[in-house]
């Protein structure tokens, strides 16, 4: 028995959800290169599009003599084996049509001619909708229990609040921090990968991209989180004599550092790019500040960001790694305290659609005072929603959790040295 005959056959056996599963692959019988295999396949198609199902194999085998007892193994195995060898056959047609373009002498042109075919062989190679009996799952479900009965969880931040909403970033979340120009996001995000990074029970590899910033600019602040350097001081070469020696000697233990990488600086970056980053660094997590300047398809700034969150979500799911993307709040939820939710995401709606979680950042000028930051749940998909502050002070370096009722009064404190310089660094 051949395997396109067995992949029919086999998916008769298993069921509707099978077939679909084929359809839903881009499989048509005019694909297979069996004669069995492509009639038998009609048949199926043919009985599925008027009845909603397969043909029972005893009805194949008294009006179409076609005997589907020889097949021995389920639909998955012959699914997945079909899968490698159609991936094979056109990675071995691009290659010959990529040296066609070469050839022609057109570099640029032979770029832009792999990247649309490698999206669509890429598109079609993933496809993991299988359907399944809910019951199938039951065993699973126990076991997602019994690990939260033990305290595990996914990748956690500093902050307990969001925590316990949460319970940490998992495999295939697609987060999304949320504020205007200049209120945190590059820092909060960048304060989370650090988190990820050195995770106590379990250290995380990160990646971070940034559309908007240098790679020396993003690796000054993370120096500044990591080792908390007063920012302003650090931007001027103003370190203490202590500080200095600690700050250059821990710079010489980070150059051996192979958990962290960061990629910045590149208006023009890509989905395709950024796939072939992930591809290569193989992260735990990813973290992509300033999700709304990737380069994407579209007559107008608001398809060119429906485009990307689309492709940005179907990515998190091939990858099934947590993504946190940093992106613009409108001009309306601008002010610490209001109500915001995803439709307040400039540009587009998308963004909202695709999120499991989505959080918003905001600061009025009482909490600029206080060197405070808001951060609202905008959406959670599990979990009590729950608003809490953080610190924010770039001279200490502190962003731990603070309780607004229990704040000191420091009026009559005496200022901390370099107070002034609160908004050195740019974004904040």
């Amino acid at each position: 028995m051949d395997l396109e005959f067995a992949l029919i056959g086999s998916s008769v056996v298993s069921g509707s959800a099978a077939v679909r599963l084929l359809k839903e692959a881009g499989v048509k019988p005019s694909d297979l290169s069996s004669p069995d295999a492509a009639a038998l396949y009609g048949i199926v198609l043919n009985h599925m599009e008027r009845y909603r199902k397969p043909p029972h194999p005893d009805t194949l085998l008294e009006l179409a003599r076609t005997d589907l007892s020889g097949i021995k193994e389920p639909f998955e195995f012959y699914f997945d084996i079909y899968n490698q060898n159609r991936l094979k056959a056109d990675l071995v047609a691009l290659n010959s049509e990529l040296n066609e373009h070469l050839d022609g002498g057109s570099a640029s042109e032979a770029l832009s001619f792999m990247d649309a075919e490698m999206r669509r062989i890429r598109q079609r190679s993933t496809i993991t909708s299988r359907a399944q009996p809910i019951f199938n799952l039951s065993q699973a479900v126990v076991e997602e229990y019994e690990k939260a009965k033990r305290g595990e969880h996914g990748i956690l931040t500093r902050w307990p609040t969001i925590n316990d909403m949460t319970m940490g970033f998992y495999p295939g979340d697609f987060v999304l921090i949320v504020a205007r120009t200049s209120v945190g996001k590059t820092w909060i995000s960048l304060i989370m990968a650090i988190d990820a990074w050195q995770m106590e029970e379990n250290r995380k590899k990160v990646l971070y991209v940034t559309t908007e910033m240098t790679q020396i600019r993003m690796a000054r602040r993370f120096a500044a989180i990591h080792l908390r350097l007063p920012f302003g001081q650090f931007c001027k070469g103003r370190l203490g004599e202590f500080a200095e020696a600690k700050f250059k000697e821990e710079m010489r233990f980070l150059e051996e550092e192979k958990n962290f990488f960061i990629i910045g600086g590149d208006f023009d970056f890509s989905i395709d790019s950024l796939h072939a980053a992930i591809d290569q660094v193989e992260p735990d997590i990813l973290f992509l500040d300033g999700a709304y300047l990737m380069k994407g398809d579209g007559t107008s700034r608001t398809e060119r960001m429906s485009n990307t969150f689309d492709r940005l979500k179907r990515l998190n799911h091939r990858t099934n790694i947590p993504f946190v993307l940093t992106t613009q709040l409108n001009r309306g939820a601008a002010v610490a305290g209001q109500p915001v939710g995803t439709h307040n995401i400039a540009m587009s709606d998308v963004a909202g659609w695709h999120a499991e979680l989505a959080f918003a950042l905001t600061r009025n000028a009482q909490m600029k005072d206080k060197k405070r930051l808001q951060i609202d749940p905008m959406k959670i998909r599990e979990g009590e929603e729950k608003s809490t502050q953080i610190g924010f002070d770039m001279n200490k370096m502190s962003f731990e959790e603070v309780d607004p009722a229990l704040d000191d009064d420091d009026d009559d404190d005496e200022p901390d040295a370099g107070d002034a310089q609160e908004d050195v660094g740019g974004e904040f």
